[in-house]
């Protein structure tokens, strides 16, 4: 989930930076978080590179949207504070294979356990 966390702040960020309120940062990271509520956290091989790398280059484009989504006066409607703490709840509510485990998810493709099997040989 530290892609959704990342991109809330980014937003959060971007929003202030462009002279928004603080309720209106805080509208931004809302809007981000509330929009990965649940992602799956599935590290190929357990390193954070694939697919968080991709999901982070989204990521970006996430906190900038939703800056000037709500800098144009779009209100993210749930509060902050209560997604902060649904995120925890959906994360604990998840199965252990999609939190962090390298057993789910895009670390269960074939290609992602070729990937892995052929690291694990080399001497």
């Amino acid at each position: 989930m530290e892609t959704g966390a990342s991109a809330a702040m980014a937003a959060a960020g971007v929003t202030q930076a462009y002279g928004g309120t603080p309720k209106q940062c805080f509208d931004a990271a809302s809007m981000c978080l509330m929009n990965t509520l649940g992602l799956v956290c599935d590290p190929v091989g357990g390193d954070v590179e694939i697919p968080c790398h991709a999901r982070n280059v989204a990521g970006v484009s996430h906190a900038f949207s939703s800056a000037m989504a709500v800098l144009a006066g779009f209100d993210a409607v749930l509060a902050y504070d209560e997604l902060v703490d649904q995120t925890v709840k959906i994360g604990n509510m998840m199965h252990p294979d999609l939190r962090c485990t390298a057993r789910g998810g895009c670390a269960a493709t074939k290609t992602a356990l070729r990937m892995v099997e052929a690291v694990n040989q080399k001497p």
